[in-house]
């Protein structure tokens, strides 16, 4: 018996073809007769069949193969069930709601989330330390289509102070209107047109009081779009932040979107 547990096959003349194989008694010939003509060590023919297996498990829980396995397509099938898996669990845990339910929440609708993220160039990670920023053009929907930039430190903490404006109000509004700045700052343009003058000139700490002028420009911007328009650009945000944290992350988060 070999490594994997099947009957002795025939090696050479005519052993790559699983014919052959199956005549010698391979109890899988098509994986036999792959070992034999690609010369595969046991390692490799072992590491194979598990990949294989892992793919057979998927077809028994429903996964709807669409090749032949081979061993040059092995790695990009397996690549393939992992995603299936994935939303297969989403729609285990995320029910189907349409925008017009009444328990629709959009920040967790899954679907359209890798809907939106399928087709971005993914987030330039060496803008960020070359440029100080990386843009990222979104489309949100057909004729819906939005640029994001990254927010600098210096910003970010320009944008903290401003929260001795709201100390008073109600958490939930000081967390909008938090949400609604961080917009404004980062929004750069829609459907080409840009949104107030770019902020990113604004570098350094004695330079506060202009930040502060140009923001108001495009806050005044974003403050006159409907709520519902404000309110998908702020999930449409915490999604763009997500994906800039991946790029930090590199090859760690390659499977969870671009």
């Amino acid at each position: 018996m070999s490594l994997t547990g099947r009957k002795t096959v025939m090696t050479g003349m005519g052993s790559a073809y699983a014919e052959n194989q199956r005549m010698a008694g391979a109890q899988d010939p098509e994986t036999s007769a792959i070992a034999a003509g690609e010369n595969l060590s046991a390692s490799e023919l072992q590491e194979y069949e598990e990949k294989k297996n892992e793919v057979n498990l998927a077809i028994e829980e429903g996964y709807d193969l669409k090749q032949d396995i081979t061993l040059d397509n092995i790695d990009s099938v397996l690549e393939d069930v992992d995603q299936w898996r994935s939303d297969k669990i989403d729609e285990e845990l995320y029910p189907v709601l349409t925008p017009d339910d009444p328990l629709y929440n959009p920040m967790m609708d899954v679907r359209r989330k890798k809907a939106i993220e399928s087709d971005l160039t993914p987030i330039d990670f060496e803008d960020m330390i070359f440029k100080g920023y990386s843009d990222q053009e979104i489309e949100i929907r057909s004729g819906f289509r939005i640029v994001f930039r990254t927010m600098t430190t210096q910003q970010s903490l320009w944008i903290e102070q401003r929260m001795r404006d709201v100390a008073e109000e109600v958490m939930q509004y000081g967390r909008h209107y938090m949400s609604i700045v961080q917009i404004a700052c980062c929004l750069q343009s829609v459907n080409g047109r840009p949104i107030g003058s770019s902020l990113s000139t604004f570098v350094k700490p004695s330079q506060k009081d202009d930040f502060n002028k140009a923001l108001e420009q495009k806050l005044e911007a974003v403050l006159q779009m409907p709520q519902v328009i404000t309110d998908d650009l702020i999930v449409n945000f915490t999604w763009f932040q997500g994906r800039v944290r991946k790029a930090l992350a590199g090859d760690v988060g390659r499977k969870v979107g671009n």
